[in-house]
């Protein structure tokens, strides 16, 4: 996940994507924002995401210190700007 061309579903029924900056990704079963001590800011240093799931995973953002859109898939429009 250390592509710079990740994207993620941020409404789906909308059609809304995101950028995603590129990431490394941690198994965790049952972890959780408190145990790691994240608030679960996805633009944090970590977070947990499924938290208390079998499924969870630690997500460590490592950055490009570029700047992300969210675009609008149906429309391409940009909704928001912000740094990573």
């Amino acid at each position: 996940m250390l592509s710079t061309e990740s994207i993620t579903v941020v409404d789906a029924e909308k059609g809304i994507v995101a950028p995603y900056p590129p990431h490394v990704m941690f198994y965790g079963p049952y972890m959780t924002n408190a145990v790691l001590g994240s608030d679960g800011n996805p633009h944090g240093p970590a977070f947990v995401a499924g938290e208390g799931t079998p499924h969870a995973l630690i997500i460590v953002p490592v950055g490009t210190g570029g700047s992300t859109q969210t675009m609008d898939q149906a429309t391409g429009n940009r909704l928001r700007s912000s740094n990573f």
